[in-house]
């Protein structure tokens, strides 16, 4: 209302504001009062906020609608407000802001040039867009003209791992804003890409390093350098579906979704925002990352059937992705245990075993990618009589353990790829009779397919003996056993263990039959390795029905340079010496790397010195 006496002229006004919102964040009800102050020639503002039982908030201040003063003096005191609008500063950055802040602010200037100042202690939590992880702090917020500062705060993940953040997010009178945010995380939960059609990466990496995050709402800049720490897990995805359907040679089964499913609302929530920030923001990511054997890294190289090469090692990577342009990878990773899973048309299904010092290297462009992998896969029994039947000596231990050796050099892409034999149990003039006979590549590479699909050496054309039906048997049990894997690895899709199923027949055919699981993983931090398998064999020659091999190593090292190593393997399985049916060992292994003689001795060196 208006009331003048003599020359004083006095309004007064008071307003009611059912759930007043700021930046799109409920704060409570609003009871305004408000009056002309004819010597500041403003009005003065008194005005009540609260969320019962929640919030509340007081604003006092002036508001000068009158020119050249025209802008807003007002002092707000907040207790337990909610933090919400703040998003619209921090938007290009994190979302899902949520959380509490107590304090006092400032909020002034020219209606065309306003600005903050003051300090409020803020308990919130948020997601970083570009990491898709969420962070949560408690902890006091600096505001300054024209920026907002972070100084040593404690961030935490999701799983409670902390690490210190500094940064600020800089504006020009609440518009134009920019930011830098530099964190130090130790064993957090760095990032957590799903499967998405737009990346060629996913994955969870726990890490200990830094990370900076740097940018605009056009740009957004992140520089993460890294050691990866325990159950970390990096896939790449060398190729697009429609290119990889070509690549029907060599292939490595992936046991995640195709990559346009999402399987979670989060995740489908996740890709409707990259979709609509995508064509307006520039993403770069440049990672220095230092992987450990706690992490398993993964390369899938035919995303259509899924084949990949999966381990744990050591090597310093360089990462650069631009969301505009390509990925590109450098540096030389060692392989110390991983898994080969090759496939050949969809029928062989096989999992090789990666030997440590396998290496995969980087140099840019993943078409320059170059590889030296050894692996090998071990069939449990075959009969040496299929390959060699006129030999007397060998009708007198039939059934051998077979290591087929695969050593893949030169590209990633189209590899240089060799086969071999190995009998490891057999003695030197065996393992000399098998290779004089398989003389020839060709040959070599007849028997590894026949062992690998049918569990049995090709038998010659010339030889005397039939095993049509044997035969027929044996490629069912296979491929019996490819499917039964291929199920199990899209069911149980953990990194640190592998189960599968071998079912093999013999000589006689389902009257011979051996059925087996085969486990390995990794215990106590990766330390402790175990290799098995366990199953059941009907066999009239055999002394016991039940097959029990095992192997278990414990790395005394975190490097796995000394080992305790122990296992039991069936002996009846493939022939009886002086009928010792099992045979166990135990022992303690020690490996080292060395160009010269004198660094075996490098660390009585470095005895003496601590000792001067």
């Amino acid at each position: 209302y208006l009331n003048r006496t003599s020359e004083t002229l006095t309004m007064q006004s008071s307003l009611f504001v059912k759930d007043f919102s700021f930046n799109d964040a409920v704060l409570g009800d609003m009871n305004i009062k408000g009056k002309w102050d004819e010597e500041e020639k403003g009005i003065y503002l008194d005005a009540d906020i609260e969320d019962p039982n929640i919030s509340k908030a007081k604003v006092t201040g002036y508001i000068y609608p009158l020119k050249p003063k025209s802008g807003l003096d007002l002092h707000i005191q907040g207790d337990n407000l909610d933090v919400y609008f703040l998003q619209y500063y921090l938007r290009s950055i994190v979302s899902n802001l949520t959380g509490r802040t107590t304090g006092k602010m400032r909020l002034f200037g020219p209606f065309n040039a306003l600005d903050l100042e003051g300090d409020a202690k803020v308990n919130a939590g948020m997601k970083v867009d570009i990491l898709n992880t969420g962070f949560a702090f408690n902890d006091n917020v600096r505001v300054r003209p024209s920026e907002f500062q972070f100084t040593n705060i404690t961030l935490y993940d999701a799983e409670g791992h902390s690490g210190i953040a500094n940064g600020y997010v800089h504006h020009q009178n609440l518009k134009d804003i920019n930011y830098q945010l530099n964190v130090n995380p130790v064993n957090m939960l760095v990032m957590d890409l799903k499967e998405d059609a737009d990346l060629p990466f996913y994955g969870t990496v726990y890490g200990t390093g830094n990370v900076l995050l740097s940018g605009n709402l056009q740009a957004l800049n992140a520089e993460i350098a890294l050691a990866s720490t325990r159950n970390t897990n990096f896939t790449y995805i060398t190729k697009v579906a429609s290119s990889a359907a070509s690549n029907r040679f060599i292939k490595f089964i992936d046991r995640t979704p195709q990559r346009d499913t999402l399987t979670s609302d989060y995740g489908y929530e996740k890709k409707a925002k990259i979709e609509e920030v995508k064509p307006n923001m520039d993403i770069r990511l440049n990672i220095m990352a230092e992987a450990t054997p706690d992490a398993t890294i993964r390369l899938i190289m035919d995303p259509v059937s899924g084949d990949y090469i999966s381990g744990k090692g050591t090597g310093n990577l360089r990462v650069e992705y631009d969301n505009k342009g390509d990925v590109k990878i450098f540096g030389n990773y060692n392989i110390n245990q991983g898994i080969y899973k090759f496939s050949l048309q969809e029928v062989i299904r096989k999992d090789f075993i990666i030997n440590d010092g396998s290496s995969i290297n980087f140099s840019g462009n993943l078409l320059n990618t170059t590889m030296n992998v050894q692996a090998l896969y071990t069939v449990n029994s075959a009969s040496l009589n299929d390959l060699i039947p006129e030999n007397t000596e060998l009708s007198k231990q039939p059934n051998v353990r077979v290591n087929c050796k695969m050593n893949l050099t030169g590209s990633l892409f189209s590899p240089n790829i060799k086969m071999d034999i190995e009998l490891p149990n057999e003695r030197d003039e065996i393992q000399t009779l098998v290779r004089n006979y398989l003389s020839t590549e060709e040959e070599m590479n007849m028997q590894i397919l026949y062992l690998l699909g049918i569990g049995k050496f090709y038998m010659s054309d010339n030889t005397n003996r039939t095993q049509n039906s044997n035969l027929m048997s044996s490629v069912l049990s296979s491929t019996l056993s490819g499917q039964l894997n291929n199920m199990l690895s899209q069911i149980i899709d953990n990194t640190n263990w592998n189960i599968g199923t071998n079912l093999s027949t013999g000589d006689k055919g389902w009257t011979d039959v051996e059925v087996e699981g085969l486990l390995s993983g990794q215990l106590l931090n990766n330390r402790l390795l175990i290799n098995g398998n366990f199953g059941y064999r009907d066999s009239p020659l055999a002394t016991t029905n039940f097959v029990g091999d095992f192997e278990t190593e414990l790395l005394l090292t975190r490097a796995g340079d000394i080992r305790l190593k122990a296992y039991n393997r069936t002996n009846d399985r493939y022939y009886i010496r002086n009928n010792n049916f099992t045979k166990q060992g135990l022992g303690i292994m020690y490996k080292k790397d060395f160009d010269f003689w004198n660094e075996l001795a490098l660390w009585k060196r470095k005895k003496r010195k601590a000792n001067k």
